[in-house]
């Protein structure tokens, strides 16, 4: 079998916190060891394996492993995940300005009124609702005050287990 070196792929050797750590570059194929011999001799038992892989399946070494985007004089992932980021922010630009005018139509067409106008139209609408022209049928009343019990009833030991915090406390020792 070949070494990794003679298929023209460099052997980096790292040593760190007491054990060897051989890599091939370019290809993502390591091996550990407590000596040199030994980590180059793990990552050459991988690149053998490899290699039969790549027999047995057709598939390139220098394909599995994205040869063209190392070498020098060709752009770099780093390259294309900034293009992405470019290309994305400009779409982002028709966007937001089309989002920005729908806002700023949507607010423009509310009719917010305040001051004296406010509180005329909460009266009006208070008289409104006090008319017996506008009161509902007894038999719907009913049923709407039993729905309300209803929901007390249900909601009381929620109530029950909040009113401690907001309940005066009987005498604060630090308060003295």
């Amino acid at each position: 079998m070949a070494s990794p070196l003679d298929d023209k792929h460099s052997l980096r050797l790292v040593k760190a916190k007491g054990r060897y750590h051989a890599h091939i570059e370019g290809l993502a194929i390591h091996g550990s060891g407590d000596s040199a011999e030994a980590a180059i001799a793990a990552v050459t038992a991988r690149y053998e394996d490899l290699q039969t892989f790549s027999r047995d399946s057709g598939l390139s070494l220098n394909m599995m492993a994205g040869a063209g985007l190392s070498k020098p004089g060709r752009r770099s992932g780093l390259w294309a995940a900034a293009l992405v980021v470019v290309c994305f922010g400009l779409m982002m630009v028709p966007l937001s300005y089309a989002l920005s005018t729908a806002v700023e139509r949507s607010l423009n067409n509310l009719d917010l009124k305040g001051g004296r106008q406010f509180w005329t139209g909460l009266e009006d609408g208070l008289i409104n609702a006090a008319d017996t022209k506008n009161a509902p049928d007894p038999e719907k009343q009913a049923r709407a005050a039993e729905a309300l019990h209803t929901m007390a009833l249900r909601l009381k030991p929620y109530a029950d287990a909040l009113r401690p915090l907001f309940a005066e406390t009987a005498k604060d020792p630090a308060a003295k």
